[in-house]
């Protein structure tokens, strides 16, 4: 199951998952792998989107659906 509203942020930004992946200090598959539900998100990361990004509900963002 994927992380929907993770893909349509990043999308929003108009960002390939590459380059969101280097933004938030990740290898290009490991994000891949986030987005697709396979793997939990690094602590980092949920700071990165909160600090960086500016998200406030980066729970909601990261829910698997």
């Amino acid at each position: 199951m994927k992380r929907k509203n993770l893909i349509k942020f990043r999308i929003d930004l108009g960002l390939k998952s590459k380059d969101m992946a280097s933004k938030l200090g990740l290898t290009p598959a490991r994000y891949s792998n986030i987005e697709n539900g396979k793997i939990e998100p690094p602590i980092d990361m949920l700071y990165k989107l909160h600090d960086d990004f500016g998200v406030d509900d980066v729970l909601e963002l990261l829910k698997v659906e």
